[in-house]
């Protein structure tokens, strides 16, 4: 289990910095960063009195597993509502330039905007992972400056994800997809790793799995998605090509 959480843990860790990328105010990825310096605080202690090895054995079991990929799911489902929100807020600015809005119209777009301005929810429970692998990582060194230094990293960071985003030529539409993509990934090893769980696997008398069978419906899976991404690339593509020839 400790190698699935050290997979979890990079994979969400991009996540995060793909999804701060997305928060282009500095206001907001600031209230991040107050949030993430609040947890790391929070958690000094709790980390000191917690054991690593308990804690792998607490969660590979297929109750916790399942717990983990309810987590996934929501995690997954904000982050499309992320990816899609801005489209959505600039038909309502555009509808709010026709029509002064009523209160309920204002009520509603503020919570939008509340909505689409939250922290990724799966890094703070990796946070807390990477906090308590440090002390194994790097034994006798301080726990305060190990908490400091990880504070200072994370907040460097948050603060500075679109900029380094754009050092690697990525564009927000990139930050978007990867976003999706990584959180598709994360549910994925879950799920696989209930599966493959000693306690999840019926017990009994059977065929032998067939192993070739199995290799062809995952590569299936893999090809009709591949397709999928590829045509869905190609079709924005086309209409980016047409607009600007339409200008």
């Amino acid at each position: 289990m400790g190698e699935i959480l050290i997979v979890i843990s990079l994979l969400a860790s991009l996540k995060w910095l793909f999804e701060e990328a997305l928060h282009s105010s500095w206001l907001t990825r600031g209230i991040h960063v107050t949030l993430y310096i609040t947890a790391i605080i929070g958690i000094h202690t709790l980390t000191m009195e917690s054991s690593l090895p308990l804690l792998e054995k607490a969660l590979y079991t297929p109750e916790s597993l399942e717990n983990i990929s309810l987590l996934v799911i929501i995690d997954l489902l904000y982050v499309v509502y992320l990816c899609t929100g801005r489209k959505r807020e600039d038909k309502q600015s555009f509808y709010s330039t026709q029509l002064t809005p009523n209160a309920r119209q204002r009520f509603w777009q503020g919570f939008r905007t509340v909505l689409s301005s939250l922290p990724p929810l799966l890094f703070f429970p990796t946070l807390y992972f990477i906090r308590l692998k440090l002390f194994y990582v790097l034994p006798g060194y301080s726990f305060v400056g190990i908490s400091v230094g990880l504070a200072l990293v994370v907040s460097i960071i948050s603060l500075f994800a679109p900029q380094l985003c754009r050092f690697l030529t990525l564009q927000e539409e990139t930050c978007k997809e990867l976003s999706i993509l990584l959180s598709l990934s994360l549910f994925l090893i879950i799920v696989a790793a209930g599966a493959i769980h000693p306690d999840s696997q019926v017990q009994g008398q059977g065929e032998n799995i067939n192993w070739l069978e199995v290799a062809l419906l995952l590569g299936a899976v893999f090809i009709m998605s591949l397709l999928g991404y590829l045509g869905h690339r190609y079709y924005i593509y086309r209409k980016t090509k047409s607009i600007k020839s339409l200008q």
